[in-house]
């Protein structure tokens, strides 16, 4: 952005502007780089302090509300998000931007560029991923407010799909079939939240008896006493069908 800051400032002067946009672009990176701090909340909020005192413009304001909105989102002494918690927070920085302005999707405001441009980023490393011969997963989430069902799941994973995604990575609801039905390629469930050994299992089960291709867990397998034991009990499942119990005991003959 630095090497390209005249350019901006350009187009801004060409478009009817004041001519400063690629400075101020550069002095709010400058300020939120120097801001951040321990974990989300607290680097949220001194980057949105930083940026409305440091940089003028109407445009640092509508960044500083939806970067005060996304503080509001985050708990305190959170310093690691997974997608959901990250759809969550963007949720609630978007919410701010529409409470402060009233602007929506269509308006041909801020609003056109901050929703839209997620999907943009999928294109662009959908097609990145073809050229290199590389699969690029999509991962669809939703924010605290939304409603987790199968209608919203599957249009979320059909996006994904056809906006370039190889393999798509969501959540298990009810319906599940419903989902993994109406999704041209390839889809596993999320992992989720830290689990019991013995649950986390069942949630692979239902997810691959629900024609998933498979799971994707994190945190189910790192944070499990026996990492290695759980990733063969994982697979047992996924791979041989194994049911609920009988993957359980074999973690437990593992461990």
């Amino acid at each position: 952005m630095r090497s390209r800051e005249r350019e901006f400032s350009e187009l801004d002067a060409a478009s009817g502007g004041d001519g400063d946009l690629g400075t101020a672009i550069v002095a709010a990176l400058d300020a939120m780089v120097s801001a951040v701090g321990a974990d989300f909340k607290e680097s949220l909020e001194r980057i949105t302090e930083t940026l409305e005192e440091r940089v003028s413009g109407s445009t640092a304001s509508l960044y500083g509300s939806w970067l005060e909105g996304m503080a509001g989102a985050v708990g305190e002494g959170v310093q690691e998000l997974a997608e959901e918690g990250l759809a969550a927070v963007f949720e609630g920085g978007l919410k701010e931007v529409e409470a402060a302005t009233g602007a929506r999707v269509g308006d041909k405001t801020l609003m056109d560029a901050l929703i839209p441009a997620t999907v943009a980023n999928l294109v662009r490393a959908a097609d990145r991923g073809f050229q290199l011969g590389m699969p690029v997963m999509g991962v669809t989430a939703v924010g605290r407010d939304r409603v987790r069902d199968a209608r919203y799941f599957a249009l979320a994973s059909r996006v994904a799909a056809e906006n370039g995604a190889a393999i798509v990575k969501t959540y298990y609801t009810e319906g599940f079939e419903k989902v993994a039905n109406s999704c041209p390629v390839p889809i596993v469930v999320a992992g989720g939240k830290k689990l019991p050994e013995l649950e986390a299992l069942e949630l692979a089960y239902r997810a691959v008896d629900s024609s998933a291709y498979g799971v994707d867990m994190g945190r189910n397998v790192f944070q499990s006493d026996a990492p290695a034991a759980m990733l063969q009990a994982i697979s047992a499942v996924v791979h041989d069908l194994a049911k609920p119990h009988e993957a359980f005991e074999l973690y437990r003959s593992l461990k």
